[in-house]
């Protein structure tokens, strides 16, 4: 479809702002507060145009949930362990100490036993082990991750009146029905409708 991108500039940077905010209200909080999501909108040409949302990669400084900042970004987007692709266990091992160490008022006999369990903290009752095999966890929002869903989201809210919205619906439900999300160690997470 031809169209004057010049008339359509105000209502693309609007969806393109929409699909950050949406994206940000749906990411978890230490995702967030790093300011790690961002959206793009480029013209190629006068009559061609991208939306790109995008994630900076994992990095930076200690401190979050994922070890380091947003190093947990493709899980909370895709799902890890169990949850992710890989549908398995992943090893932890300590990195700034010789052994990990848990409270653990429950813990499972087989655990104490083997290569894993070093034994009990001689200061308090944590249990120490050379390393764990960690579940995982689910992706944000219930499985749905946040990329994803907050195109999913503008693409219902988008008003259908005309022409050009209904092909912004149309491009969106063909980026989302095409595997949108990327997933690249040096660039982050990538979705980009064109």
């Amino acid at each position: 479809m031809k169209f004057n991108i010049n008339d359509l500039k105000p209502t693309l940077q609007k969806w393109s702002n929409k699909l950050g905010n949406r994206a940000r209200s749906f990411a978890p909080s230490h995702i967030v507060r790093y300011k790690m999501i961002h959206s793009h909108l480029e013209f190629k040409s006068k009559d061609e145009f991208s939306i790109t949302l995008y994630t900076d990669p994992p990095g930076g400084d200690a401190g979050d949930e994922g070890g380091k900042r947003g190093g947990d970004i493709f899980g909370r987007e895709f799902g890890a362990g169990l949850y992710g692709e890989e549908k398995s266990t992943y090893e932890i091992r300590p990195r700034n100490k010789k052994k990990l160490a848990f409270f653990w008022e429950v813990a499972n006999p087989e655990l104490l036993k083997g290569k894993k369990f070093f034994g009990y903290s001689q200061t308090d009752e944590r249990l120490l082990f050379n390393f764990v095999n960690h579940p995982g966890y689910e992706a944000a929002n219930n499985g749905k991750g946040f990329l994803g869903l907050a195109f999913e989201q503008v693409a219902k809210e988008i008003d259908e009146d005309d022409e050009m919205s209904r092909k912004m619906t149309e491009m969106i439900t063909n980026a989302i029905d095409g595997g949108i999300i990327e997933m690249a160690e040096a660039k982050g997470l990538v979705v980009t409708i064109r």
